[in-house]
């Protein structure tokens, strides 16, 4: 059994180039860290107190014994560096913690010289301390106890920091686009590379594609963008938060070619003129706010922005409700789910700009770890 569990043939070694560059250990987060500062206090006031206890009980004799002599033999009286103990370091340290270290070293050869006059008053002096640092560290332990019960959990999670800037930075529009971007790039080099000009006459229609296979993660999705809007109090006001979460109960069941009843039937119950005013007012308000600062963008037809995305979802649904794919249908294959719900399974283009592909990518990547059965296809 010794030898089954025995490890006679390897060996650890530290990884560094030279021994002079020490230990270097992994990279602690800030909860580790405040772990490791309330261990170091815990440690230092248990050193400093087990130090000092164990002066006062070498002290402790030695003081009776000056109390039992006669007053000739206290004058003749001498201790050795070490108190008459095993050791003098401990003893020494904690007379230099208290005085200083220039007083604590006349502190010291006092009580060698004239033990009968000094060892009383440093003994009274050493439980005052005593008293003391119990006192503090049984304030502090409620202290470290709320540290610990705060940081302990989130200590475990070492690399959390690393994984939440590592998401937050590949989240970015500008990953997402340079993400399409190398994409399309790739496939042109492709195309370019074939020997007979001939296969290069087709080019692909997308570059990226995503499937959806389960609506109700989705739901959650915005479940939580709801939850989210409800405590952001101070970034966006009430009316911009009802604007935001309108828009989303309507645009993301269109999108992805779902019943709008059933979709929101999950939701808070939000009425559909309530939607219809929220998105009309918040685009009125915005044209307004735009017209009377002079910088409205105007489009085509001379409507602002917020009329665009307004005239863009009312000829979706007209496309939608006529049953035939417009030019401005949402690129998305509708699965079985949509098919039982009646709606339209043909796919059609959906032209946007950077903020709704953002959009579109921000929600596949909240379900991405689960296949949608609406497929969403991506093209530059």
């Amino acid at each position: 059994m010794c030898k089954s569990v025995l490890n006679d043939e390897w060996v650890s070694r530290p990884s560094f180039a030279s021994e002079d560059s020490g230990f270097m250990a992994h990279k602690k987060n800030i909860y580790e860290e405040a772990l490791h500062r309330s261990e170091e206090e815990r440690h230092e006031y248990d050193f400093h107190i087990e130090a000092i206890v164990k002066t006062i009980g070498l002290l402790e004799p030695i003081n009776n014994k000056i109390s039992q002599l006669n007053p000739e033999d206290r004058g003749q009286f001498k201790l050795k560096p070490n108190f008459g103990g095993a050791g003098k370091s401990i003893h020494h340290r904690v007379i230099r913690k208290i005085y200083g270290r220039e007083a604590g070293e006349e502190v010291i050869r006092a009580m060698q010289d004239s033990p009968a006059v000094s060892i009383p008053v440093v003994l009274a002096r050493l439980k005052q301390k005593e008293e003391e640092w119990k006192r503090a560290q049984r304030e502090w332990n409620k202290v470290w106890r709320e540290v610990d019960a705060r940081n302990y959990y989130k200590s475990l999670d070492h690399q959390g920091i690393v994984f939440k800037a590592s998401d937050k930075k590949a989240t970015t529009p500008k990953a997402f686009i340079n993400q399409i971007e190398a994409a399309h790039a790739e496939q042109v080099a492709k195309r370019a590379a074939y020997i007979d000009p001939l296969f290069a006459r087709v080019s692909p229609t997308h570059q990226l594609e995503f499937t959806v296979e389960d609506v109700s993660v989705l739901q959650d999705t915005l479940k939580l963008v709801f939850s989210f809007l409800d405590r952001t109090t101070g970034q966006l006001s009430p009316g911009e938060r009802k604007r935001v979460e309108a828009f989303l109960r309507t645009f993301v069941p269109l999108f992805f070619r779902l019943d709008p009843t059933t979709f929101n039937s999950v939701f808070t119950t939000l009425e559909p003129e309530e939607i219809s005013d929220d998105i009309g007012s918040g685009s009125e308000e915005e044209s307004a706010n735009n017209s009377k600062s002079g910088k409205g963008r105007k489009g085509t037809n001379g409507s602002g922005g917020g009329d665009l995305r307004k005239k863009l979802l009312n000829d979706q649904a007209k496309a939608k409700n006529k049953g035939r794919a417009g030019p401005n249908q949402p690129v998305a294959s509708s699965g079985t789910d949509s098919q039982a719900q009646g709606t339209d399974t043909d796919p059609g283009p959906f032209f946007c700009n950077t903020t709704f592909y953002v959009l579109l990518r921000l929600l596949e990547a909240s379900v991405s770890l689960i296949s949608f059965e609406s497929c969403l296809t991506w093209g530059t």
